[in-house]
This record gives structure tokens, sequence and C-alpha cells, in this order.
């Protein structure tokens, strides 16, 4: 099989052809955007798992702060606990927040 024979279809191709501009292009950061839609939900990803990571450490120091029990069991339960509490919640406030930045820029 030569490489005559392959035909290669490439992303920014319609399959029916109806499209004859090219898309808008741009850069944010490393990674290449069409539009402000995508860097708005980019931005807002970027933000939700910073959040989610941060929360999570920040909960960790406070169950390892509060979690004054002698059993193993009821320590790593208290853990959980408060990273369950305080990441999900940092996470969804840094994503608000970028959004609303980001909308008002």
């Amino acid at each position: 099989m030569s490489s005559e024979e392959i035909e290669y279809v490439y992303l920014d191709e319609h399959p029916f052809m109806l499209r004859t501009e090219p898309r808008p292009t741009g850069s944010f950061g490393p990674f290449p955007m069409r539009t402000n839609y995508d860097k708005l939900l980019y931005g807002s990803g970027i933000a939700y798992i910073s959040g989610l990571s941060y929360g999570g450490i920040y909960g960790t120091i406070r169950g390892l702060q509060t979690a004054q029990v002698p059993k193993f069991n009821v320590r790593v339960n208290m853990i959980l606990n408060q990273m369950t509490r305080y990441g999900p919640w940092a996470a969804n406030s840094m994503a608000m927040m970028s959004n609303f930045l980001k909308i008002n820029d």
C-alpha cells in the first residue's frame, strides 16, 4: 500500500464541503482556540480542576487537624469528609469566578 492510495481527512473539512471560508483561529496559552466560547470553556475547566485540587489539599490539612481520634478508620473518614466538603466548594467557586471575569472582560 503506497501513500498515493491513502486519503487523508482533516479536522477542518466539512463532510459535505459546505463551508467555504476558514474557521477563525487564535491562541489562548499553549492551545489554539477558535472562538471566545472555547476560551470560556477552557478557562472554567482549568479553574475547576485547580480549585478541586487546592480545595482537596486544604480539606486534607483541615481533616488532619480536626481528626484527633486514635482509630485509623475514623481518622481516614474525617479526612475524606473534609476533602469532599472543601474540594467541590472551591472548584465551583473558582469556575464561577473565572466565568464571571471572562464574560465581563
